[in-house]
């Protein structure tokens, strides 16, 4: 995955005088520049557009937290809190009507006031860019209505499950009970916009313009030179009080790599891996362009700890063909199971996870570490290495051989940290089982078309949550519907019980639904309905003297957080 490790001794040369000896910790004391100064790979544009409808990239999402707000927000311990809503909302009998109740003093930064018909115009425009995830919106009365007057070029229709029956008041009704939808208010999709600057400075561009890029968060654009920079302030008197101590956000283009650490080491920026931005397959951008400095700087007792690693939502598995292949019918489940039990966890994260900074062994179910829904460190009981007890069953199973030849595991696309896992899968099956899997890679288009049309036996299956909740996983993933739906894993899975589980899970509340999701997660352990590999980590490199600087499993911390230490 990375350059050859003694390449690493040329990388840290520069750092030799610092590593003679440990540098003290900074002092308490704030420093007199707030200027806080982060590492970009691209300019925005190049990414997506900075606006709510279209963000989905973590950077622009990033960016995002910090400039809009909507009626729900999460903070750095990802707890669900009001925003620009007071409180929860008045909910019906029927669980089908939310009545929000609007903070009256909530602003735009140009001080425009935010009323619920902001909402309103917000939300249907939203929807009908059709860029959100169908969670967001899907549970309100109207949607599908919109969704296929959109597909079919035709007249779309307002939100009709919406209304704002005063300007402080914001009425929802739902086709059905979800209890997963309130969550879902914190994303993008569902932040508020100024109809009044995206009018002035247009549809399209108004998000390119520092007077025309206007939210309801602590921070705005002051400046932006295209490809240089883009500089954000705090806004003086902002609605909902501090905007914590910095006065200057500064986020500066650097390509990936070698210009971003020399950038790093000369001073110029003061974060590394602000964004979560990744490479292929989601793979953590710093450890793939910067492998060698990292490992220099992990053997260094004075600057090791600037390396931060974080959990991120995201997971990854070897996924079976449940309806086609040696691991379908009556007996396959000791099969699937055997292909776990012969991946020694551990092994592998020592291969490919870079000492934590890339990924770390799940031990833990589907759902990532850190999140709703994950069953607890050692709750996977088929992620447990023993190769004689896999190897007996496979002997027992396929005696002939018959049965698994022509096996091929397939994955893709090629980025080095899929080849090296493909490479230990095939290395430990072979040493563990006395199979001599290949493996196959394919470009990500084709992959996800094969695996779609469940063409595929053993394959990759992975996914980056959306928001933290459980049903993100279910309804999109391990559900009959989901697969004959969506073929997003590929897999064919079907189990009536935990469809069962899941559905009721999903019209309750998550406090009163989360047994009931965390059974259904036992139940695809007990099916082996997946062999779990790993958590993916993101890692960032911080001067000693940025303090409160951090991320949770889906977002970074927000910039009121963070502040400057003298040094």
């Amino acid at each position: 995955m990375l350059a050859p490790r003694h390449l690493a001794l040329l990388a840290g040369a520069a750092l030799a005088l610092a590593a003679c000896q440990t540098a003290a910790p900074p002092s308490k004391e704030l420093a007199t520049d707030q200027t806080l100064r982060l590492a970009i790979p691209s300019d925005i544009s190049s990414v997506e557009p900075l606006d709510p409808p279209q963000i989905g990239d973590p950077l622009t999402y990033a960016i995002g937290t910090n400039i809009f707000g909507g009626l729900y927000r999460y903070d750095d311990h990802l707890r669900l809190l009001p925003d620009i809503a007071e409180g929860s909302p008045d909910v019906s009998t029927d669980s089908r009507t939310y009545t929000f109740h609007l903070n009256p003093n909530a602003k735009f930064w140009n001080g425009d006031p935010v009323t619920a018909a902001d909402f309103v115009y917000s939300w249907n425009r939203a929807v009908i860019a059709q860029n959100c995830l169908s969670f967001t919106f899907g549970p309100i009365d109207g949607y599908q209505t919109i969704a296929a007057a959109v597909a079919a070029s035709q007249l779309v229709p307002a939100l009709r499950g919406i209304s704002a029956p005063d300007a402080h008041t914001l009425v929802v009704h739902l086709t059905a009970p979800s209890g997963g939808w309130l969550p879902a208010l914190a994303l993008p999709c569902a932040w508020v916009v100024d109809r009044k600057a995206v009018a002035a400075y247009g549809e399209a561009t108004w998000w390119t313009n520092a007077d025309g890029l206007v939210g309801t968060g602590p921070f705005r654009l002051t400046s932006r030179t295209p490809n240089q920079s883009l500089v954000f302030t705090p806004i003086p008197h902002w609605w909902r009080g501090s905007t914590g101590e910095l006065t200057r956000l500064e986020l500066r283009v650097v390509a990936a790599g070698a210009s971003q650490w020399q950038a790093y080491q000369a001073g110029t920026v003061d974060v590394l891996g602000f964004g979560a931005p990744s490479s292929g397959a989601g793979a953590p951008e710093l450890t793939s362009s910067l492998g060698p400095q990292l490992e220099s700087l992990g053997a260094d007792p004075g600057h090791r700890a600037e390396i931060h690693s974080w959990p991120v939502g995201h997971t990854e598995w070897v996924g079976f063909n449940f309806q086609a292949g040696p691991f379908s019918g009556s007996e396959s489940h000791d099969l699937r199971l055997a292909f776990s039990q012969g991946i020694d966890r551990s092994a592998l994260a020592r291969a490919v996870c870079e000492h934590g900074w890339a990924c770390t062994s799940a031990t833990g179910g589907l759902i990532t570490k850190g999140l709703q829904g994950y069953l607890g460190e050692g709750a996977d009981p088929t992620a447990r290495f023993n190769p004689a007890k896999a190897r007996a069953t496979i002997a027992r199973l396929d005696p002939s051989g018959s049965r698994l030849r022509g096996l091929i595991y397939t994955y893709g696309p090629a980025s080095p940290l899929l080849v090296a896992v493909a490479r230990n899968l095939h290395d430990q099956w072979k040493a563990n089982l006395g199979l001599d899997i290949p493996a196959r890679a394919l470009d990500q288009g084709s992959f996800f078309a094969a695996r779609g049309r469940r063409q595929l036996t053993l394959f990759r299956g992975s996914w980056l949550a959306d928001y933290d909740h459980p049903q993100d996983w279910f309804d999109n993933l391990f559900t009959t519907s989901a697969d004959q739906v969506n073929d997003s894993t590929g897999s064919g899975y079907s189990n009536s019980a935990v469809d069962a589980l899941v559905a009721a899970a999903d019209r309750l509340p998550l406090d009163s639904a989360l047994s009931k999701y965390q059974q259904a997660g036992r139940a695809l352990l007990d099916d082996q309905a997946m062999a779990v590999l790993f958590y993916y980590t993101r890692t960032a490199v911080v001067k000693p003297y940025v303090d409160g600087y951090g991320a949770n499993p889906l977002l970074d911390y927000g910039w009121t957080s963070v502040r400057i230490l003298r040094h």
